[in-house]
């Protein structure tokens, strides 16, 4: 199984996931694996998962609209978690176009036969 974790700073790890507090924040694509595995190797599983990170930056939603044919299309993943949101809202753009460019993300990836999983920003506090 194939998935491609699409975003921005949030997914490429500038905050991190952390599984255990012994151990280090990772991006969440990585902890988001670590876990896939274990739970795949505990129930003696022969699936095998790859989670990429596809995470920019300072990306806004419009810039993973023209990276999704490269970023995720060209992966030919099972699923994307897509995370975006957090800088268009930091630029003030209208939220309006916010949901109107991840929906489009949605629905791009739904018509290349990739399920999509929507995750909201989270909070600043």
């Amino acid at each position: 199984m194939k998935i491609v974790a699409l975003g921005d700073s949030l997914t490429v790890g500038e905050t991190g996931f952390i599984s255990s507090p012994e151990e280090l924040a990772t991006p969440y694509p990585e902890g988001l694996q670590s876990l896939a595995e274990d739970y795949l190797r505990n129930r003696r599983s022969r699936l095998s998962v790859i989670v990429l990170n596809r995470g920019i930056n300072g990306d806004l939603t419009s810039g993973m609209i023209e990276r999704f044919p490269k970023d995720v299309v060209s992966e030919r993943p099972d699923y994307v978690i897509i995370l975006g949101g957090s800088n268009d809202i930091g630029w003030g753009l209208d939220p309006a176009t916010i949901a109107h460019n991840l929906t489009n993300i949605y629905d791009a990836a739904l018509g290349k036969g990739i399920r999509a999983v929507a995750c909201s920003v989270p909070s600043i506090l």
